[in-house]
């Protein structure tokens, strides 16, 4: 796999692109996207008009001289400006290629480079910390001929320098590695924010003859290869066009040496500037580029006024600390995880949150806080406190209201949820020797307990509680096994073996677990381990394959690349918006981010990801991509990190020994939302957090898991659910797997028809008058699935009669859907409205299918906030339940 689309899609952003992985916004930036075919706005005859070698005439390349001139190139060396601090670590195999730039003459993001046409060299770093490169021409070279002077005919072969990668694969670059033209690290300078226009630099110019022409500058347009190009003729041979010169100087060289520019992903050095003139030149850029400033609204005036008097004192004081700390609280105003300075602190965050009373602090999903850590003989322990203590008070406050005043150090966040999880972190830290008043109720006790406990040199509960805790170091990033069957709660949905023809089931050949702990190790490695893991899995006929995703930092989005093994068809995900000076909006362009199907491997079985705040970045991108295949469900107790703008270009190098980086880039889906910025990747079933999983000594998350595969029907995504109601696909009478909809306190309604309309909106107008439940009242009913693949619409509605009053009453309805225990999340449930004889309904649904065979539980909670009046009668506030006992037969769905 090559650089090409790699560096494209950094950190959190995958950007326009196949998959290949990207920690850093377009490293090697290869093309400028895939998806469909684009050639806009490049005018009629500069398409490559052939692919291979090829004279525009004959077909045949003209015999080349018998002899080379003195001064022609015959190779090609230089330096390759590599900045990039992940650079080494991404890319174990990287090497220099002769980059055919048909694709850039007819602005094709899709053109390919054939195996038997890319000519490779050797890029080295050398004791002087520097990346030198040699690349040897063919005689004869192997490329496109293209028509670079409009004459309708193709004449030239246009090459820049372009360093890529081995990511995948032998050496060489296939269409899921490169397509397009490097944006990165290239002999030819890119304009990042235009389009990836050629801006200058210098390419390499192929002519068969001396009758070529070739633009001697960018004419009117400012524009490579358009009409208005000036022209002037190009030598037999090869050609070195210097870009930099207006006009182009066209010159031959024995060995002409090349720079490789680093483009939009360098590192902005403002580290040789004063404190105030870093400062200043780093707001004016970051404040219009960063992506999230209305979503998180930003207050960039604010900010600025805040902290520039503190970076004028601390330049007039020439206190490196005081620069440090307001770099820091920039990082720190902004609600984006990705936000992040380094540098000296002064020892400040060792004397603040150094020390400890012992206690890691875990809050329920119903609102308690407990002792989920007491480490031995600390402050916490000596007083008695207990695990699973209930902490009520801490430092003289509700322990909730005191942790919500904590600003962590390992700030910011991107997600609330993050930011609670560490605040109470936090809460118990400060500074040595200090003091802090603590109630608490032990579990048992009916009286709460009081101690004022003095911090002391202890940091295991801090370490406890971190987002990595457990995580094992040195392994490799890719591990993989099969749980066996024995340790499995059933079976699961019996399936027909495509090797023997038998009946089988999990219990037979296990589940397969595969765990991605790393995304910024070597990338080759990761993509091989990945596609053993599923090959084998595959060979195994394992149904389902775990993917734990929960402790994983990022790296690389290699999410597309990934999802290619699950998937038969194309898949459009996203596009990539960065901020465009020539328009001054964040623009997009090319081709989206798609899953492409791996022609050779394809697993057919269901997928769960399991996520956690821990997963953050890159990791995320793979989460959410593998989540768009309907066979993925997401599983987890809380979702993941939330932070996904694209840093590559982001990165900074400020006085003091600062280094500072801010997203640049943002995604959004194909219905233009931002891809997981700011909310994470969401369970689509949540697991309780409660006093069983957080005390247990067993991994609840996976045993959810586990669970998920063998014991639950599939949870189909709330964009399946909604086409089911919307588009009435339901299997007609008599055909195997039908459909039942499931409503509160009413027996199962059967579509037999393959018709669903107002009957059943009516239908649930009538159940709604006699099915509302009084507070705290529960129902259950029994339902019978006649066969193992039915599918079921399960649903809560409310009528009212008027759209007004229902929205009304809709706003004070809250409602929880639980699948065997198991929150379903609000984003995977689909809410439609429709008009019935009284008035107008509104339902929120799940869909559901492939039923395991025995019983299963589904229960709706419904809580009024306030008391609703439906007609003559005002249902109080509260909680009613409603539950169906579903009995599904045992079968095979194939």
């Amino acid at each position: 796999m090559g650089t090409g689309e790699l560096m494209r899609r950094r950190a959190a952003g995958l950007v326009r692109g196949v998959w290949l992985p990207v920690l850093a916004a377009g490293l090697l930036a290869g093309c400028g996207g895939y998806g469909a075919q684009a050639t806009a706005g490049v005018p009629a005859g500069t398409q490559a008009q052939a692919t291979g070698v090829a004279a525009a005439s004959s077909g045949q390349l003209p015999a080349t001289a018998a002899a080379r001139a003195a001064d022609e190139p015959v190779k090609i060396t230089g330096v390759a400006q590599i900045t990039f601090p992940l650079f080494e670590s991404y890319l174990v195999e990287p090497f220099v290629l002769l980059e055919d730039e048909a694709g850039f003459v007819s602005r094709n993001f899709e053109f390919e480079m054939p195996p038997e046409n890319q000519v490779v060299g050797p890029l080295r770093k050398t004791s002087d910390g520097q990346y030198h490169y040699t690349l040897h021409l063919p005689q004869q070279p192997v490329g496109t001929l293209v028509d670079a002077n409009h004459s309708g005919t193709p004449q030239v072969m246009v090459f820049a320098v372009a360093v890529q990668a081995n990511l995948i694969g032998d050496p060489f670059l296939d269409r899921s590695e490169f397509r397009g033209w490097s944006t990165s690290w290239s002999s030819a300078r890119i304009d990042s924010e235009n389009k990836d226009e050629i801006i200058g630099g210098a390419l390499l110019v192929w002519a068969p003859d001396a009758a070529q022409e070739f633009p001697s500058g960018f004419g009117a347009d400012g524009l490579l290869f358009t009409s208005d190009d000036p022209v002037a003729p190009v030598p037999a041979g090869y050609t070195v066009i210097d870009l930099e010169l207006q006009p182009f100087r066209f010159y031959k060289e024995a060995n002409p040496q090349l720079t490789l520019y680093e483009g939009d992903v360098a590192v902005k050095d403002y580290s040789a500037m004063s404190y105030t003139e870093a400062f200043d030149a780093m707001i004016k850029k970051v404040r219009v580029e960063y992506p999230f400033t209305d979503a998180k609204a930003v207050d960039w005036d604010a900010i600025y006024a805040s902290l520039a008097p503190r970076v004028v004192a601390a330049q007039t004081n020439a206190d490196p600390l005081g620069f440090y700390l307001a770099i820091r609280d920039l990082t720190w105003a902004i609600p984006d995880g990705h936000l992040g300075a380094s540098g000296d602190d002064g020892g400040l965050f060792m004397a603040e949150a150094g020390s400890g009373v012992g206690l890691g602090l875990t809050q329920l999903d119903d609102g308690r806080v407990i002792a989920s850590f007491v480490t031995a003989r600390s402050a916490a322990a000596r007083a008695g406190i207990l695990r699973g203590a209930e902490i009520i008070e801490y430092a003289g406050k509700p322990v909730a209201a005191a942790a919500a005043a904590v600003i962590p150090w390992s700030s910011p966040f991107s997600t609330q949820h993050s930011r609670s999880l560490q605040q109470f972190r936090y809460l118990t830290r400060g500074a040595l020797g200090s003091n802090v008043a603590v109630v608490w109720r032990n579990q048992g006790a009916t009286e709460p307990q009081a101690a004022v406990l003095v911090l002391g040199e202890e940091r295991e509960s801090f370490n406890a509680l971190s987002f990595y805790a457990g995580m094992e170091r040195g392994v490799a990033p890719v591990t993989y096994r099969v749980i066996s069957g024995a340790d499995l709660p059933a079976g699961g949905v019996p399936f027909k073996s495509a090797q023997t023809g038998a009946l089988m089931d999990a219990r037979q050949t296990g589940l397969g677990y595969i765990k991605i702990s790393d995304l910024s190790d070597d990338l080759n490695l990761t993509v091989r381990l990945f596609a053993r893991a599923v090959q084998f899995f595959t060979d195994e006929e394992v149904p389902g394959i775990i993917f734990d995703m929960r402790q994983n930092g990022g790296g690389s989005p290699m999410g597309s690349g990934l999802a290619a093994y699950f998937t038969k068809t194309e898949v459009e995900l996203s596009r990539s918006y960065y901020y465009s000076e020539r328009t001054g909006k964040f623009e997009t362009y090319g081709p989206p981010s798609t899953i492409e199907p791996d022609d050779s491997l394809y697993y057919p079985g269901r997928l769960v990801v399991l996520v956690g705040p821990a997963c953050a970045s890159a990791c995320e991108d793979v989460a959410w991509v593998l989540r768009q295949l309907p066979q993925t469900s997401v599983l987890g107790q809380y979702p993941s990190s939330g932070m996904y703008g694209e840093v590559g270009r982001g990165q900074y190098l400020l006085p003091a020994g600062i280094s500072m980086q801010i997203p640049t880039g943002m995604d959004r889906d194909m219905q233009g939302e931002i891809v997981i910025e700011g909310t994470g990747v969401v369970p689509d079933l949540k697991v309780p957090v409660d006093m069983v999983s957080v005390l247990s000594e067993t991994d609840a998350v996976l045993a959810g898991a586990l669970d998920a595969l063998t014991l639950l029907p599939r949870l189909w995504r709330a964009v399946d659910a909604s086409a089911m109601l919307l588009t009435q696909t339901f299997p007609e009478s008599g055909e195997s797997g039908g459909a039942r909809i499931l409503l509160p306190g009413a027996a199962p309604i059967s579509i037999s028809s393959g018709k669903l309309g107002s009957a059943w909106w009516q239908q649930l107008a009538d159940a709604q008058a006699s099915a509302v439940l009084r507070a705290g009242e529960s129902q259950a009913v029994a339902v019978r699935l006649q066969d193992s693949a039915d599918q079921v619409l399960w649903a809560y509605g409310w009528c009212a009669p008027d759209e007004a009053t229902l929205a009304a009453n809709w706003q004070q309805i809250a409602v929880r859907f639980n699948l065997e225990g198991l929150e379903v999340s609000a984003a995977n449930l689909a809410t439609e409205q429709h008009a019935v004889a009284d008035g107008i309904c509104r339902a929120t649904f799940a869909a559901l299918g492939d039923f395991p065979g025995g019983a299963h539980q589904l229960s709706v909670e419904v809580n009024f906030a306030e008391p609703i009046r439906a007609g003559q009668r005002i249902h109080a506030a509260g909680l009613r339940t409603y539950t169906h006992n579903v009995n599904a037969p045992q079968g095979s769905n194939n």
